[in-house]
Formats: C-alpha cells, structure tokens, sequence
C-alpha cells in the first residue's frame, strides 16, 4: 500500500492488489477514523486546488539572500511560506 500526499489536507492511498486498502481500513478501523476526516474512494474529476512545494534557486548572489528577495521568487509560483533556517543563516 503506498500514501502519497497531493495537496491541502488530501492524500492518495494506493496498492496494486484490489481490496487490501478496504482490508487494512476494516482491520484497522479506529486507527484510521483517528488519523483522517474521511475516507472516500477516488473521483476522476477531483482536484486539489492548493499544494505545498519546495523550490530550489541556484546562483542566487550571497548579497541578494533575504525575506524579501525570496518573497518575490515565491510570489512566481505562489506565496511563500517559509525559508529554512540554513538558508537565512547562509550555510547552505
């Protein structure tokens, strides 16, 4: 059985066997009413509106490292949410 996360607050649960993901729900029924909101089987038309990525910038000049430098590169493709502490610290 794989788990994949596909954005926002969903993830894909898959296995190549038909029925052990209904096996493993039934088996362990409590565990997963714990752990997810719901469960429902997957839907062609769904879509997750919003996702989190990691971006990585290579060359960017030491002197441009800071908030709002990465703010704009993050407003590309989204917000921005946060930059690891590596990053500000310029270790890496």
């Amino acid at each position: 059985m794989r788990i994949r996360y596909l954005g926002e607050k969903y993830v894909l649960m898959s296995c190549e066997e038909e029925g052990i993901i209904e096996k493993a729900i039934a088996k362990n029924k409590d565990w997963f009413d714990n752990i997810f909101g719901s469960l429902v089987p997957w839907n062609d038309p769904f879509v997750v509106s919003k996702k989190f990525v990691w971006v990585r910038c290579r060359g960017i000049s030491l002197s441009l490292w800071n908030s709002k430098c990465f703010e704009r590169i993050g407003a590309l493709v989204g917000t921005l949410v946060e930059v690891d502490k590596a990053t500000t610290a310029r270790e890496v």
